[in-house]
């Protein structure tokens, strides 16, 4: 469902090692996390882009059940059909009545595009949820939900399984600098090869982030991801503490100098809460035609 907007502005706003990513953004035996169920398509409101440019409109995937609340995705697209932003809504609720149990593998839900994100460079995204956080102590170790921006599809993330003979290979084999954003990086160690997470690939992690366990005040980072030569995902990582306060963020994302696939990419990464519906809003926005070289 679509709604047309025609005015107003809402508020807008390294050193680690892989265990702290495979220990909380994976599930490390390979077989599927649970699963959300698809309800129906919402109707579409107000995002920071729709806001701003008259006769912008709003396209909302379908809601999947999330805690005792909801989650969608939506793709704003501007008066010439353009896409704008791509994100994710989630209901007051979706924080509420969540998996608890100590240690347990991420919740993982699978949310469907709109058809209007066919020209961005997203196929689909997973929210995906950790109760416990993880290790080391002092930097991850909070609750919090991990949001994959994919930029390939379902079947291809399913088959990032440990089985797989090549899978060492596939993980060690990175992109060239010139196609992973600008100042990120693997963590050295331990070997690339051993960095591979089932069902993601290989996380990377922005080089200006000062990431010292018992000082870093976690709250909202940017995680990039790649497998087998290609950059695939992008990870918004978000505490559910913050995001109870009900901030607003807005930062740029680093860009890489070159494309292996044509699309929209975003350039700005924001968090907000929208009072007008209760729903909290994380953004990729900002979204810029990128080509293939």
């Amino acid at each position: 469902m679509r709604t047309t907007v025609l005015g107003g502005r809402a508020l807008a706003a390294t050193a680690i090692t892989l265990a702290v990513l495979a220990a909380g953004c994976g599930n490390d035996d390979g077989e599927d996390s649970a699963e959300g169920t698809t309800a129906t398509t919402p109707g579409a409101t107000t995002t920071t882009a729709a806001a701003e440019l008259p006769g912008a409109a709003v396209d909302r995937g379908p809601v999947v059940a999330v805690g005792e609340g909801e989650a969608s995705t939506f793709v704003t697209v501007d008066a010439e059909d353009n896409p704008r932003e791509v994100g994710i809504r989630l209901t007051e609720g979706a924080l509420e009545g969540l998996p608890d149990e100590p240690d347990a593998p991420p919740t993982v839900w699978l949310l469907e595009l709109p058809e209007s994100a066919g020209s961005t460079m997203f196929n689909h995204v997973s929210l995906d949820w950790a109760s416990s956080g993880h290790e080391p102590p002092g930097l991850f170790d909070k609750p919090h939900f991990d949001m994959h921006f994919y930029m390939v599809d379902e079947t291809d993330v399913a088959d990032i399984v440990p089985t797989d003979p090549e899978f060492g290979a596939k993980a060690a084999n990175l992109p060239d600098e010139p196609y992973m954003p600008e100042g990120y990086m693997v963590p050295p160690e331990p070997p690339v090869e051993m960095q591979g997470v089932p069902n993601m690939g290989v996380h990377w992690l922005d080089s200006a982030d000062e990431l010292v366990p018992g000082e870093y005040v976690f709250e909202s980072t940017l995680v990039m991801g790649s497998w087998d030569g290609e950059f695939t995902f992008v990870e918004p990582m978000i505490t559910r503490e913050w995001l109870l306060g009900k901030p607003s963020l807005e930062q740029d994302i680093p860009q890489p100098e070159a494309f292996t696939r044509d699309g929209y990419f975003p350039t700005t990464y924001s968090v907000d809460f929208d009072e007008d519906t209760s729903e909290y809003v994380i953004t990729l926005g900002g979204l810029e035609e990128r080509s293939s070289d």
